[in-house]
Protein backbone atom coordinates (compact mmCIF):
# COMPACT_ATOMS: atom_id res chain seq x y z
CA UNK A 1 0.00 0.00 0.00
CA UNK A 2 1.74 3.17 -1.27
CA UNK A 3 1.72 6.03 1.21
CA UNK A 4 2.18 3.86 4.31
CA UNK A 5 5.52 3.75 6.10
CA UNK A 6 5.96 0.70 8.35
CA UNK A 7 8.34 0.68 11.25
CA UNK A 8 9.07 -2.93 12.24
CA UNK A 9 11.72 -2.05 14.77
CA UNK A 10 9.20 -0.52 17.12
CA UNK A 11 7.22 -3.63 18.00
CA UNK A 12 5.53 -3.87 14.57
CA UNK A 13 3.48 -0.67 14.85
CA UNK A 14 2.99 1.77 11.94
CA UNK A 15 3.13 5.52 12.11
CA UNK A 16 0.65 6.93 9.59
CA UNK A 17 -0.16 10.52 8.79
CA UNK A 18 -3.18 11.36 6.65
CA UNK A 19 -3.73 14.79 5.12
CA UNK A 20 -7.51 14.42 5.31
CA UNK A 21 -7.80 12.20 8.38
CA UNK A 22 -10.13 9.89 6.38
CA UNK A 23 -9.35 6.21 6.17
CA UNK A 24 -10.80 6.00 2.64
CA UNK A 25 -8.31 8.51 1.21
CA UNK A 26 -5.44 6.01 0.76
CA UNK A 27 -4.15 7.60 -2.44
CA UNK A 28 -3.65 10.87 -0.68
CA UNK A 29 -1.69 9.42 2.26
CA UNK A 30 1.72 10.94 2.64
CA UNK A 31 4.91 9.18 3.71
CA UNK A 32 6.22 10.34 7.06
CA UNK A 33 9.19 9.36 9.17
CA UNK A 34 8.36 7.14 12.13
CA UNK A 35 8.77 8.87 15.44
CA UNK A 36 8.53 5.91 17.83
CA UNK A 37 8.14 7.02 21.43
CA UNK A 38 9.36 3.70 22.74
CA UNK A 39 12.61 4.13 20.82
CA UNK A 40 13.05 7.65 22.18
CA UNK A 41 12.49 6.37 25.74
CA UNK A 42 14.92 3.50 25.28
CA UNK A 43 17.93 5.15 27.00
CA UNK A 44 15.75 6.27 29.92
CA UNK A 45 14.38 2.75 30.39
CA UNK A 46 17.87 1.26 30.23
CA UNK A 47 19.15 3.68 32.88
CA UNK A 48 16.12 2.95 35.05
CA UNK A 49 16.80 -0.78 34.82
CA UNK A 50 20.41 -0.25 35.83
CA UNK A 51 19.32 1.88 38.78
CA UNK A 52 16.81 -0.72 39.97
CA UNK A 53 19.38 -3.52 39.67
CA UNK A 54 21.91 -1.48 41.67
CA UNK A 55 19.29 -0.58 44.28
CA UNK A 56 18.21 -4.20 44.69
CA UNK A 57 21.83 -5.33 44.93
CA UNK A 58 22.53 -2.69 47.54
CA UNK A 59 19.52 -3.68 49.64
CA UNK A 60 20.53 -7.34 49.50
CA UNK A 61 24.11 -6.49 50.46
CA UNK A 62 22.98 -4.30 53.34
CA UNK A 63 20.67 -7.03 54.61
CA UNK A 64 23.73 -9.20 55.32
CA UNK A 65 25.47 -6.58 57.45
CA UNK A 66 25.63 -7.54 61.14
CA UNK A 67 22.89 -6.26 63.43
CA UNK A 68 23.60 -4.01 66.35
CA UNK A 69 23.93 -6.16 69.49
CA UNK A 70 21.71 -5.17 72.40
CA UNK A 71 23.02 -4.67 75.88
CA UNK A 72 20.81 -2.92 78.42
CA UNK A 73 22.03 0.36 79.83
CA UNK A 74 22.95 -0.57 83.41
CA UNK A 75 22.57 3.01 84.62
CA UNK A 76 18.86 2.92 83.78
CA UNK A 77 18.09 -0.40 85.46
CA UNK A 78 15.89 0.46 88.47
CA UNK A 79 16.94 -0.40 92.00
CA UNK A 80 13.47 -1.26 93.29
CA UNK A 81 9.98 -1.68 91.90
CA UNK A 82 8.17 1.02 93.89
CA UNK A 83 10.41 3.85 92.72
CA UNK A 84 10.40 2.47 89.18
CA UNK A 85 6.60 2.19 89.07
CA UNK A 86 6.14 5.68 90.49
CA UNK A 87 8.48 7.16 87.88
CA UNK A 88 6.70 5.34 85.05
CA UNK A 89 3.27 6.51 86.16
CA UNK A 90 4.53 10.08 86.49
CA UNK A 91 5.95 9.93 82.98
CA UNK A 92 2.70 8.54 81.56
CA UNK A 93 0.64 11.29 83.15
CA UNK A 94 3.03 13.96 81.87
CA UNK A 95 2.57 12.59 78.33
CA UNK A 96 -1.21 12.64 78.62
CA UNK A 97 -1.61 8.85 78.57
CA UNK A 98 -5.16 7.98 79.71
CA UNK A 99 -5.59 5.87 82.83
CA UNK A 100 -6.73 2.77 80.93
CA UNK A 101 -3.49 2.74 78.93
CA UNK A 102 -1.03 3.49 81.72
CA UNK A 103 1.08 0.97 83.60
CA UNK A 104 -0.84 -1.17 86.09
CA UNK A 105 0.08 -3.30 89.07
CA UNK A 106 -2.06 -5.95 90.79
CA UNK A 107 -0.62 -6.73 94.21
CA UNK A 108 -1.30 -9.67 96.51
CA UNK A 109 1.69 -9.28 98.79
CA UNK A 110 5.28 -8.10 98.91
CA UNK A 111 6.34 -11.33 97.18
CA UNK A 112 3.98 -14.00 95.89
CA UNK A 113 4.72 -17.54 94.78
CA UNK A 114 4.17 -16.51 91.15
CA UNK A 115 4.27 -13.19 89.35
CA UNK A 116 3.13 -12.27 85.83
CA UNK A 117 4.68 -9.65 83.56
CA UNK A 118 2.45 -8.65 80.62
CA UNK A 119 3.86 -7.03 77.44
CA UNK A 120 1.40 -5.61 74.89
CA UNK A 121 1.87 -5.35 71.14
CA UNK A 122 2.51 -2.63 68.58
CA UNK A 123 0.16 0.41 68.82
CA UNK A 124 -1.71 -1.34 71.66
CA UNK A 125 -2.13 -1.03 75.42
CA UNK A 126 -2.74 -3.30 78.39
CA UNK A 127 -6.36 -3.69 77.20
CA UNK A 128 -4.99 -6.17 74.67
CA UNK A 129 -4.74 -8.82 77.38
CA UNK A 130 -6.05 -7.33 80.61
CA UNK A 131 -9.26 -9.33 81.01
CA UNK A 132 -7.65 -12.78 80.79
CA UNK A 133 -4.47 -11.86 82.66
CA UNK A 134 -6.44 -10.22 85.49
CA UNK A 135 -8.41 -13.46 85.88
CA UNK A 136 -5.20 -15.50 86.08
CA UNK A 137 -3.73 -13.07 88.61
CA UNK A 138 -6.77 -13.53 90.83
CA UNK A 139 -6.70 -17.32 90.41
CA UNK A 140 -3.04 -17.68 91.41
CA UNK A 141 -2.91 -14.65 93.74
CA UNK A 142 0.06 -13.54 91.68
CA UNK A 143 1.52 -10.05 91.62
CA UNK A 144 1.02 -8.82 88.06
CA UNK A 145 2.53 -5.88 86.18
CA UNK A 146 1.41 -4.46 82.84
CA UNK A 147 4.19 -2.71 80.93
CA UNK A 148 3.47 0.37 78.83
CA UNK A 149 5.93 0.33 75.97
CA UNK A 150 7.50 3.71 75.08
CA UNK A 151 5.59 5.72 72.51
CA UNK A 152 2.31 3.98 73.27
CA UNK A 153 -0.82 5.50 74.73
CA UNK A 154 0.18 9.10 74.06
CA UNK A 155 0.20 10.03 70.36
CA UNK A 156 1.49 8.77 66.97
CA UNK A 157 4.31 11.30 67.03
CA UNK A 158 5.75 9.63 70.15
CA UNK A 159 5.41 6.22 68.52
CA UNK A 160 7.32 7.39 65.45
CA UNK A 161 10.38 8.27 67.57
CA UNK A 162 10.88 4.79 69.04
CA UNK A 163 13.51 2.25 68.02
CA UNK A 164 13.79 -1.46 68.67
CA UNK A 165 16.47 -0.68 71.27
CA UNK A 166 13.99 1.55 73.12
CA UNK A 167 11.52 -1.34 73.32
CA UNK A 168 14.16 -3.85 74.43
CA UNK A 169 15.50 -1.48 77.08
CA UNK A 170 12.01 -0.77 78.44
CA UNK A 171 11.26 -4.47 78.87
CA UNK A 172 14.62 -5.14 80.53
CA UNK A 173 13.97 -2.33 82.99
CA UNK A 174 10.47 -3.59 83.78
CA UNK A 175 11.67 -7.14 84.36
CA UNK A 176 14.65 -6.02 86.43
CA UNK A 177 12.36 -3.99 88.71
CA UNK A 178 9.51 -6.51 88.95
CA UNK A 179 11.16 -9.94 88.93
CA UNK A 180 11.52 -10.22 92.72
CA UNK A 181 7.83 -9.58 93.31
CA UNK A 182 7.30 -13.32 92.77
CA UNK A 183 9.39 -16.42 93.47
CA UNK A 184 8.77 -17.57 89.89
CA UNK A 185 8.03 -15.15 87.06
CA UNK A 186 6.00 -15.86 83.92
CA UNK A 187 5.94 -13.47 80.97
CA UNK A 188 2.69 -13.15 78.99
CA UNK A 189 2.81 -11.24 75.72
CA UNK A 190 0.88 -10.45 72.55
CA UNK A 191 2.15 -9.86 68.98
CA UNK A 192 5.22 -7.58 69.02
CA UNK A 193 5.29 -8.10 72.76
CA UNK A 194 5.95 -11.75 71.97
CA UNK A 195 9.22 -10.82 70.26
CA UNK A 196 10.22 -8.82 73.32
CA UNK A 197 9.31 -11.75 75.58
CA UNK A 198 11.37 -14.17 73.48
CA UNK A 199 14.37 -11.86 73.63
CA UNK A 200 13.96 -11.49 77.39
CA UNK A 201 13.79 -15.26 77.86
CA UNK A 202 16.92 -15.76 75.75
CA UNK A 203 18.81 -13.50 78.19
CA UNK A 204 17.23 -14.68 81.44
CA UNK A 205 17.08 -18.45 81.85
CA UNK A 206 15.62 -18.03 85.35
CA UNK A 207 12.25 -17.08 83.87
CA UNK A 208 9.65 -19.72 84.76
CA UNK A 209 7.90 -19.70 81.38
CA UNK A 210 6.44 -17.80 78.44
CA UNK A 211 2.85 -17.49 77.26
CA UNK A 212 2.78 -16.06 73.74
CA UNK A 213 -0.42 -14.95 72.01
CA UNK A 214 0.15 -14.43 68.27
CA UNK A 215 3.87 -13.55 68.55
CA UNK A 216 5.16 -11.60 65.56
CA UNK A 217 7.54 -14.36 64.43
CA UNK A 218 6.98 -13.61 60.74
CA UNK A 219 4.79 -11.69 58.33
CA UNK A 220 2.83 -12.46 55.19
CA UNK A 221 4.63 -9.78 53.15
CA UNK A 222 7.52 -11.38 51.27
CA UNK A 223 9.64 -8.21 51.16
CA UNK A 224 9.99 -7.61 54.91
CA UNK A 225 13.19 -9.69 55.29
CA UNK A 226 14.88 -7.45 52.72
CA UNK A 227 13.82 -4.13 54.23
CA UNK A 228 14.12 -4.97 57.92
CA UNK A 229 17.79 -4.07 58.35
CA UNK A 230 18.48 -0.78 60.21
CA UNK A 231 20.72 0.34 57.34
CA UNK A 232 17.89 -0.09 54.85
CA UNK A 233 14.82 1.19 56.69
CA UNK A 234 15.85 4.88 56.90
CA UNK A 235 16.54 4.88 53.14
CA UNK A 236 13.15 3.42 52.35
CA UNK A 237 11.46 5.86 54.69
CA UNK A 238 13.08 8.75 52.87
CA UNK A 239 12.11 7.41 49.45
CA UNK A 240 8.50 6.58 50.33
CA UNK A 241 7.75 9.57 52.52
CA UNK A 242 6.57 9.42 56.12
CA UNK A 243 2.78 9.44 55.89
CA UNK A 244 0.19 9.31 58.65
CA UNK A 245 -2.14 6.49 57.67
CA UNK A 246 -5.39 5.37 59.26
CA UNK A 247 -6.31 1.77 59.98
CA UNK A 248 -8.40 0.21 57.24
CA UNK A 249 -10.81 -1.58 59.58
CA UNK A 250 -13.47 0.28 61.51
CA UNK A 251 -12.77 0.31 65.25
CA UNK A 252 -15.33 0.39 68.04
CA UNK A 253 -15.18 3.30 70.49
CA UNK A 254 -13.53 1.03 73.10
CA UNK A 255 -10.93 -0.16 70.61
CA UNK A 256 -10.15 3.32 69.32
CA UNK A 257 -8.96 4.52 72.74
CA UNK A 258 -6.81 1.42 73.41
CA UNK A 259 -5.12 1.02 70.03
CA UNK A 260 -3.73 3.78 67.85
CA UNK A 261 -5.98 4.24 64.84
CA UNK A 262 -3.37 6.33 63.02
CA UNK A 263 0.37 5.79 62.74
CA UNK A 264 3.28 7.06 60.68
CA UNK A 265 5.03 4.84 58.16
CA UNK A 266 8.30 5.35 60.04
CA UNK A 267 6.80 3.71 63.12
CA UNK A 268 7.05 0.29 61.47
CA UNK A 269 10.85 0.56 61.31
CA UNK A 270 11.19 -0.36 64.99
CA UNK A 271 8.92 -3.39 64.56
CA UNK A 272 10.76 -4.76 61.53
CA UNK A 273 14.16 -4.14 63.09
CA UNK A 274 13.04 -5.87 66.29
CA UNK A 275 11.78 -8.83 64.25
CA UNK A 276 15.15 -9.08 62.50
CA UNK A 277 17.05 -9.01 65.80
CA UNK A 278 14.90 -11.60 67.58
CA UNK A 279 13.24 -13.92 65.03
CA UNK A 280 16.25 -16.11 64.32
CA UNK A 281 17.35 -19.63 65.26
CA UNK A 282 20.31 -18.37 67.33
CA UNK A 283 17.91 -16.58 69.69
CA UNK A 284 15.32 -19.34 69.76
CA UNK A 285 17.94 -21.95 70.66
CA UNK A 286 18.73 -20.09 73.90
CA UNK A 287 15.14 -20.37 75.16
CA UNK A 288 15.03 -23.40 77.44
CA UNK A 289 11.91 -22.39 79.37
CA UNK A 290 8.48 -23.95 78.76
CA UNK A 291 6.46 -22.01 76.19
CA UNK A 292 2.73 -21.91 75.46
CA UNK A 293 2.11 -20.68 71.91
CA UNK A 294 -1.46 -19.61 71.07
CA UNK A 295 -2.57 -18.54 67.61
CA UNK A 296 -5.73 -18.03 65.59
CA UNK A 297 -6.25 -20.77 63.03
CA UNK A 298 -9.40 -22.51 61.82
CA UNK A 299 -8.43 -23.32 58.23
CA UNK A 300 -6.47 -21.76 55.38
CA UNK A 301 -9.13 -19.12 54.81
CA UNK A 302 -9.66 -18.30 58.47
CA UNK A 303 -6.39 -17.58 60.25
CA UNK A 304 -4.26 -14.74 61.57
CA UNK A 305 -3.98 -12.09 58.85
CA UNK A 306 -1.38 -9.99 60.67
CA UNK A 307 1.24 -12.60 61.56
CA UNK A 308 2.19 -15.71 59.60
CA UNK A 309 1.02 -18.88 61.39
CA UNK A 310 3.68 -20.96 59.64
CA UNK A 311 6.38 -18.64 60.97
CA UNK A 312 5.01 -18.99 64.51
CA UNK A 313 5.09 -22.78 64.27
CA UNK A 314 8.58 -22.69 62.78
CA UNK A 315 9.70 -20.54 65.70
CA UNK A 316 8.18 -23.03 68.13
CA UNK A 317 10.02 -25.94 66.50
CA UNK A 318 13.36 -24.15 66.95
CA UNK A 319 13.03 -23.38 70.66
CA UNK A 320 15.79 -24.79 72.84
CA UNK A 321 18.93 -26.64 71.89
CA UNK A 322 17.41 -30.11 72.27
CA UNK A 323 13.87 -29.78 71.00
CA UNK A 324 12.58 -27.36 73.62
CA UNK A 325 11.07 -27.92 77.05
CA UNK A 326 8.83 -30.99 77.45
CA UNK A 327 6.04 -28.81 78.88
CA UNK A 328 5.99 -26.54 75.83
CA UNK A 329 2.81 -26.76 73.76
CA UNK A 330 0.79 -25.06 71.03
CA UNK A 331 -2.87 -24.06 71.04
CA UNK A 332 -4.68 -23.20 67.79
CA UNK A 333 -7.84 -21.18 68.49
CA UNK A 334 -10.55 -21.62 65.88
CA UNK A 335 -12.66 -18.62 66.92
CA UNK A 336 -10.32 -15.72 67.17
CA UNK A 337 -8.38 -12.84 65.71
CA UNK A 338 -4.81 -11.67 65.81
CA UNK A 339 -5.64 -10.35 69.28
CA UNK A 340 -6.73 -13.30 71.43
CA UNK A 341 -6.90 -12.11 75.04
CA UNK A 342 -8.87 -8.85 74.87
CA UNK A 343 -12.48 -8.27 75.84
CA UNK A 344 -12.63 -5.70 73.05
CA UNK A 345 -11.92 -8.20 70.25
CA UNK A 346 -13.99 -11.28 69.51
CA UNK A 347 -12.16 -14.53 70.31
CA UNK A 348 -12.49 -17.66 72.40
CA UNK A 349 -10.98 -16.07 75.50
CA UNK A 350 -12.36 -18.73 77.82
CA UNK A 351 -10.47 -21.45 75.97
CA UNK A 352 -7.31 -19.34 76.11
CA UNK A 353 -7.75 -18.69 79.85
CA UNK A 354 -8.30 -22.37 80.66
CA UNK A 355 -5.25 -23.50 78.71
CA UNK A 356 -3.09 -20.74 80.16
CA UNK A 357 -4.14 -21.79 83.65
CA UNK A 358 -3.45 -25.46 82.91
CA UNK A 359 -0.04 -24.59 81.47
CA UNK A 360 0.95 -22.57 84.54
CA UNK A 361 -0.23 -25.35 86.86
CA UNK A 362 1.68 -28.00 84.93
CA UNK A 363 4.88 -25.97 84.91
CA UNK A 364 4.74 -25.01 88.59
CA UNK A 365 3.91 -28.55 89.74
CA UNK A 366 6.79 -30.03 87.77
CA UNK A 367 9.62 -31.29 89.96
Amino acid sequence: MIGIQSCFDCLGHCCILSETGRIDSLPRLKKVACTCRIRRLGPVIRHLKVFLVLLASGLIALSFLPDRPFEPDPQNLPADFDSYYGAQRTLSRSLGVPEHSQEKILEFGAQTELCFLYIHGFTASRGEGEEVVDALAQKFRANTYYVRLPGHGSNPEDLRKQTSTDYLQAVEEAYHAFRNRGKRCFVIATSMGGLLALHLASRHPELAGLILASPAAGFHEFYIPWISHPWVLPLLGTLSGDRLSRNASQATPEQSVRWYQEKYTASYAAVFELWRRVARPAVYAKIQQPVLLMYYYRDEEHQDSSVDVKAMLQMFSELGERGGHPQSRTLPIARGNHVLLSRYVDSDRELARREMQRFIEDVTQEK
